[in-house]
């Protein structure tokens, strides 16, 4: 709801625009091409990719986190005003609803869209002033202007910020330093493609100003950053909507250059505390590779540490596991007199953070 109805995909046909919507607007593909180069900005449409959710679960999350994101005046979580999910999704304005091969526009641009969501998956709105809890953030003009780059490059030697996707992911982990018995989750990770950053997400309370950027000293970060120090807080400024205040408690760190939609794998936490670090899918195909990344510690790759090494990527010894179910494989190979078969049902991507 925060972006402007004039820049939705398919624009309210009752508004006065400064330009025309054809009826099949859905399927009009000289509609779609024009729309996206249009010499305004604000006329053209964004498209919304790859939303994730994550459960606000009290058992398994902290109250540091839940207590940022209740809408109750008291300290108190009352379900009715506690969000169940947080949503995070790309928002873009080059979509290939027509299919790849259309090219890419000069105006292509991508943002990082966030929202607080109830039982039903309705993105919910302030009980004060009715605001909708959802914004849209330019991350890459943001992470330009504090002069970080995934690549290295300090962002003022571009003439304008790099469109990298925002396939975002948001997850919560448990920091070395939480002292909550239960062992719940006590911050929350953001997890864009090549990178990774620990982040607080708030809801903005009514009458609130936007908060200016704020840092503390510290050393210069590791590779993959500009003048900035890792240690850096700064907010995001939001593009659209203000019901809620994203902010980086540290500067982003790189895990794996010109990644994308990595899949995260959580490790398993016992009362004694997690029993190993979490794993990373890098290669959803087979043979399956996964980098093991520890979100509790910062950096989560340090690359002056030999430790780490090539990354301490592991691959699979064959293509996929066998199967320990009948398969639709198996029972054909039956049916035409075989043996059993071990065969996988799929042998290539099969549930990446993308497709």
């Amino acid at each position: 709801p925060s972006i402007p109805k004039r820049r939705r995909m398919i624009p309210d046909a009752n508004n006065d625009f400064n330009f025309t919507i054809p009826p099949n607007a859905v399927h009009n593909l000289t509609y779609f091409l024009e729309s996206r180069i249009r010499a305004d900005e604000e006329d053209r449409p964004l498209f919304i990719y790859n939303p994730m959710v994550l459960p606000l679960n009290d058992k398994v999350i902290d109250g540091t986190i839940l207590s940022d994101l209740s809408l109750s005046r008291s300290n108190d979580v009352d379900d009715a005003l506690m969000p169940s999910y947080v949503a995070a999704y790309r928002i873009s304005n080059f979509g290939n609803c027509h299919g790849p091969g259309r090219g890419v526009p000069d105006t292509y641009q991508n943002y990082l869209g966030l929202a607080l969501l109830d039982r039903d998956l309705n993105i919910m709105q302030h009980p004060t002033n009715g605001e909708y809890l959802d914004v849209v953030i330019d991350l890459n003009r943001h992470l330009y202007d504090v002069r970080w780059s995934p690549d290295g490059v300090a962002g003022r030697r571009l003439t304008k910020p790099k469109q990298y996707m925002q396939d975002c992911q948001l997850f919560a982990a448990q920091s070395p330093s939480s002292s909550n018995v239960e062992r719940k989750a006590n911050q929350l990770i953001l997890f864009c493609n090549e990178y990774a950053m620990p982040v607080r997400l708030q809801i903005r309370k009514s009458g609130d100003h936007l908060p200016r950027n704020t840092a503390t000293n510290g050393k210069n970060s590791n590779e993959g950053s500009g003048e900035h120090g890792e240690n850096e807080m700064f907010n995001f400024r939001n593009t659209y909507g203000s019901g809620l205040q994203l902010a980086a408690l540290r500067m982003p760190n790189r895990i794996l250059y010109a990644a994308k939609n990595m899949h995260y794998i959580p490790p398993m936490v016992t009362a004694q505390g997690p029993t190993s670090s979490g794993f990373l899918e890098i290669w959803p195909s087979g043979p399956h590779e996964v980098l093991p990344v520890d979100f509790g510690t910062y950096p989560y790759v340090n690359r002056r540490s030999p430790r780490h090494g090539a990354n301490k990527v592991l691959k699979s010894e064959k293509p996929e596991p066998d199967a320990s179910f009948v398969t639709i494989d198996s029972v054909n190979n039956q049916k035409k007199g075989g043996g059993s078969s071990s065969s996988p049902l799929i042998d290539r991507d099969s549930g990446s953070a993308c497709c």
